[in-house]
């Protein structure tokens, strides 16, 4: 069980990761990080340890603002 547990929470955080990775590079316009959110939360994915398919700006922006 434990196994399993640590198994999801590492494909949880390697999920966020790549999503807040792109948003990362300082040298992103305004204009151009709005741009990536929004191409970020538009398509339906699973997300690990959901039944959600998609994610939200703002839960998008607290991930990145955590991270």
């Amino acid at each position: 069980m434990k196994d399993d547990s640590h198994h999801l929470s590492e494909r949880v955080a390697l999920f966020r990761h790549r999503l807040i990775a792109q948003l990362l590079p300082d040298d992103l316009t305004g204009r151009q990080r709005q741009q990536t959110i929004e191409r970020i939360v538009a398509p339906e994915r699973p997300l690990p340890g959901t039944r959600r398919s998609r994610v939200a700006v703002p839960t998008l922006r607290g991930w990145l603002r955590d991270y």
